[in-house]
């Protein structure tokens, strides 16, 4: 709308290049005027017109001598769509990720921090961010934005892992999210479910446990040992371990070297507690990174005491793969 200094006749108006343009002689907000003054021109955009365009009006109007003036205003955007994000990425804190040619899957242990990445090429309002069982938005001091150019717009939302997280992961199922937004003229939501880069996060705040803990020689008596004698234990989690037996599983930030397995200690009567040697028992033809055994050969040359029947103790220190520790020193068959 506009308004002139003299009464003039009816102005040839196009906006955006375009004709049909309605034109009345009053203004958006009060009856007619027909003061010949103040002025009003609408045109209604269409789907198929240009989007992302500069819009301008072009004025030309001739008082009621003749004089001819033409005018063109200054610009706004036409926006007419909404793309989609870019450069959608989940990582975490934590020093391991799997990685099995298919997706990376990270993980996330209580006080970890999550991060969730994208890119929109336009201002964008977060309407409602899903994160597990959570729920956030665009005034969540979770939410950061940074801009490098004018056609990206770099958003992070992060996450910290606590005790008190609503998810459940009995399941160890990836975590969930979904981004809901728009731009600033309110285009039609979009959604965003997944990464670009199928990047997964495993939120893990439970220490694995151990079962069938049992431990034998290779004596004729299983349940004794003699000088020379390899004495086994054997046991299976609820979960993977980290090890250093699977080459999908990385370690330390920048995920480039393996992991470290699980710490075995068996002392007897040798004075010796190393020596023990790690392995991952196949399940099916497979190797089953629940399923463990360690061996070591007792030498009784110096034992500590000169009396017989001493047990072997052991203790297992272990993690799974988001490091959460876990300790055991006794069988779970009742087996020495």
């Amino acid at each position: 709308d506009f308004k002139v200094n003299e009464p003039i006749y009816p102005p040839e108006i196009q906006i955006g290049g375009h004709d049909n343009v309605t034109v009345v002689n009053s203004d958006n907000a009060t009856p007619y005027l027909n003061d010949n003054l103040t002025w009003y021109a609408e045109k209604i955009f269409l789907d198929n017109y240009t989007t992302n365009n500069n819009v301008y009006a072009d004025i030309t109007f001739e008082d009621l001598a003749g004089n001819t003036v033409t005018r063109t205003t200054n610009s706004i955007i036409f926006d007419n769509s909404l793309d989609n994000l870019s450069n959608v990425s989940l990582i975490t804190s934590n020093p391991a990720r799997l990685d099995n040619g298919t997706h990376q899957r990270y993980f996330a242990k209580e006080s970890d921090n999550i991060t969730l990445s994208f890119q929109a090429n336009e201002p964008i309002q977060i309407l409602r961010l899903e994160f597990g069982k959570d729920v956030f938005d665009n005034s969540s001091d979770n939410f950061s934005e940074t801009q490098s150019n004018s056609t990206e717009f770099n958003w992070e939302f992060n996450y910290e892992v606590t005790s008190s997280i609503n998810f459940d992961n009995s399941s160890h199922n990836p975590l969930k999210f979904k981004i809901t937004y728009t731009d600033l003229v309110k285009n039609d939501n979009l959604t965003i479910e997944n990464t670009n880069n199928s990047s997964l996060v495993e939120i893990d705040i439970t220490p694995p446990i151990l079962d069938n803990i049992t431990i034998y020689s290779s004596n004729r008596n299983p349940e004794w040992a003699k000088s020379q004698d390899n004495v086994t234990l054997a046991f299976i989690s609820n979960e993977p371990l980290k090890n250093r037996f699977n080459n999908q599983l990385r370690c330390n930030p920048s995920y480039n070297t393996i992991c470290d397995d699980s710490i075995i200690v068996m002392a007897g009567d040798d004075n010796n507690s190393s020596g023990q040697t790690l392995q991952v028992l196949q399940n099916n033809g497979f190797l089953d990174y629940k399923r463990y055994s360690a061996t070591r050969v007792f030498q009784t040359a110096s034992p500590i005491t000169n009396q017989h029947g001493d047990n072997v103790t052991f203790t297992i220190n272990f993690v799974d793969y988001a490091g959460n520790p876990a300790s055991v020193n006794t069988t779970t068959d009742s087996s020495n």
